[in-house]
């Protein structure tokens, strides 16, 4: 009897961890951008940031030249000694795909104070590649006709990471705190004994 229950404990044990083997994990795409505006009242002003994505989100299908949008998560971005986050975006902030080519960040801020001014800016992205990808902004705080200019944006892949799906982490809990119950019962049934 003893050796059956040793077989069944065993058994599930293996069908437990395999189930957790399987499970597939999510991928969070982290990505860093800046640039400098070419034009304007702020030409010469950099800024930088950095964004993450779930890249499985990613479907690589759809209608040619037909942008595919996934959202984005951790934004943050630092300009004129002011920092931005997602949240900013009256929109939900979401990269853009064509195919499985990245082509740019839409992030839209409306009438933000960075610094001491007020700004509306854009991240556009590409059309066709990330290349055509940019930024945009309109700001009443300069004289008429300077407040708009525009300016250029580098994107730079900081890391992937594997980030488990829940039901594999709610799956490693239940095998850890059965197997741990079962050694408990053990001692338990060997102490009175």
């Amino acid at each position: 009897m003893n050796s059956l229950k040793q077989f069944v404990i065993t058994t599930i044990s293996i069908g437990l961890s395999s189930i957790l083997l399987e499970a597939t994990p999510t991928q969070a795409a982290m990505l860093n951008f800046s640039g400098v505006f070419d034009s304007g009242s702020l030409a010469g002003e950099q800024y930088q940031g950095s964004f993450s994505f779930d890249e499985t989100q990613v479907t690589g299908s759809g209608i040619p030249f037909s942008q595919e949008f996934v959202s984005v998560s951790d934004l943050n971005l630092e300009f004129l000694n002011t920092t931005f986050s997602e949240s900013d975006d009256s929109n939900q902030p979401e990269v853009a795909f064509i195919g499985n080519e990245f082509v740019g960040l839409s992030y839209n801020l409306t009438n933000v104070n960075a610094g001491n001014i007020e700004i509306s800016l854009s991240f556009i992205p590409g059309f066709t590649s990330v290349n055509e990808a940019q930024v945009v902004y309109d700001s009443p705080s300069f004289p008429v006709g300077q407040g708009e200019g525009s300016g250029s944006v580098a994107f730079v892949e900081a890391e992937t990471v594997a980030t488990p799906e829940p039901s594999s982490i709610f799956t490693l809990l239940i095998t850890s705190g059965w197997f741990f119950g079962q050694m408990g019962f053990k001692k338990r049934n060997s102490i009175s004994r």
